[in-house]
């Protein structure tokens, strides 16, 4: 009996870990609007998904081409959790964030530095913006796109349009890496139950042989 409630607790353990991971994977994966916070015209726009451990960011931004000054020639990027804490996870290049991190986090930020390798952030904030929900099918409404369009300027309205496609279709791929994801932990879950269900059907028909 000892050994059936050792197993049936083991279960609900890892059941409860797979539970908490998903809501973790939940919490950081989304998209990410950072407007300007001192009337530059400096905005970006990035998209989390969490992969191998990792929630990576890619994104765009606009204004942010040129150094902010003569000294502080280096943009950088930090995700900030929901105790106010933040950690740099990256660099703003050319206008182009490519960065990850492992802990979950509510808000990005990118702020104007002397040097990329900046351990905590300076007061001269660019930009910021908190976490929104991956838009699913027929919620794409939620989220402002106009943004997407003028992140990448154009001389012509067509172009600009083509612009908007482009980035609706890297948030499509977004949404079907996360949903692979948590199918994984879904499956591992019934795995885990499985295992115990075989193991203490095996206990219990030793025991009545005994």
């Amino acid at each position: 009996m000892a050994m059936k409630k050792g197993i049936l607790v083991s279960i609900l353990a890892g059941i409860l870990w797979l539970g908490l991971s998903v809501s973790e994977v939940v919490a950081s994966e989304g998209v990410f609007k950072l407007d300007s916070v001192n009337d530059s015209g400096a905005s970006c726009y990035a998209l989390s998904v969490f992969g191998s451990g990792r929630y990576k960011v890619n994104g765009t931004c606009r204004e942010l081409m040129t150094p902010y000054s003569a000294e502080l020639n280096r943009y950088v990027l930090w995700a900030i959790n929901d105790e106010g804490e933040s950690v740099r996870i990256g660099e703003v290049k050319y206008g182009k964030i490519e960065a990850s991190v492992s802990k979950k986090f509510v808000s990005l930020m990118v702020t104007a530095e002397e040097k990329s390798t900046a351990r905590k952030p300076s007061e001269f904030v660019v930009v910021k913006g908190d976490w929104q929900a991956v838009p699913l099918e027929g919620e794409e409404n939620k989220i402002d796109s106009g943004p997407l369009v003028s992140l990448t300027p154009s001389p012509t309205e067509k172009k600009a349009t083509t612009e908007v496609v482009i980035e609706d279709e890297g948030e499509k791929s977004g949404v079907a890496k996360f949903l692979a994801t948590v199918g994984r932990i879904v499956g591992i879950g019934f795995l885990l139950l499985l295992v115990g269900v075989v193991v203490m059907t095996i206990v219990t028909r030793r025991k009545e042989q005994i």
